[in-house]
């Protein structure tokens, strides 16, 4: 038997076996996640905005009856609010559940350990809160729109949100990069938003 030469290995405090792999590894999912929040950051804004683009002519019709802007931008705010809180419990429990399955299966054939369950609660509340805020801010530039059109023409459909007529818009409509259908998707909703030609008087 060969005797034993070499100096024990110490480590630092708070260091561990496969410490430098694992944060490589936590880097990667940081990127996924951040990629995951733009792209949940869009879809929530462009779904509130054509929620509050399709309920125009009831915000007309409530203003006709007597509304103020401040009644009706109260009760389609506590309507976002509500979505967005029943959308983040959702999501923040299939997160949980998820986060778990994957810890515990990566810890198993990476690290050979067996990862226990725990939740970080700064991370749940935030998670928790975050929904029902973005999705009354992503809700504020639609519903301004909506509560500033005249009555008359709206009910009259001679008018018609802006939602759609934007630069970007356009832009992403002439573009050669996207799709035939995704390019008419642009110019249609592009037209549809700017509205029927004014009609000449009688």
């Amino acid at each position: 038997m060969s005797p034993f030469t070499g100096l024990p290995l110490t480590r630092a405090t708070g260091s561990w076996p496969g410490q430098a792999s694992f944060n490589q590894i936590i880097a990667l999912f940081l990127v996924i996640t951040l990629m995951a929040v733009v792209c949940a950051l869009f879809l929530i804004t462009n779904t509130m905005n054509t929620m509050v683009v399709e309920q125009g002519n009831e915000i007309a019709i409530l203003r006709a009856l007597g509304g103020r802007r401040r009644q009706i931008a109260s009760v389609i705010l506590r309507t976002a609010a509500a979505l967005g809180a029943a959308g983040a419990i959702a999501g923040t429990a299939l997160g949980i559940i998820l986060a778990y399955l994957l810890t515990h299966h990566l810890a198993a054939q990476i690290f050979s350990v067996q990862a226990g369950f725990a939740i970080s609660v700064p991370v749940v509340v935030a998670s928790l809160l975050a929904g029902p805020v973005l999705a009354v801010l992503a809700s504020l530039p639609g519903l301004r729109r909506a509560v500033r059109r005249p009555v008359a023409d709206v009910l009259d459909n001679r008018t018609s949100l802006d939602y759609g007529t934007g630069r970007l818009d356009r832009l992403l409509a002439d573009a050669h990069l996207l799709s035939g259908p995704a390019r008419m998707g642009c110019a249609t909703r592009c037209a549809a938003s700017a509205g029927p030609p004014p009609r000449s008087p009688r």
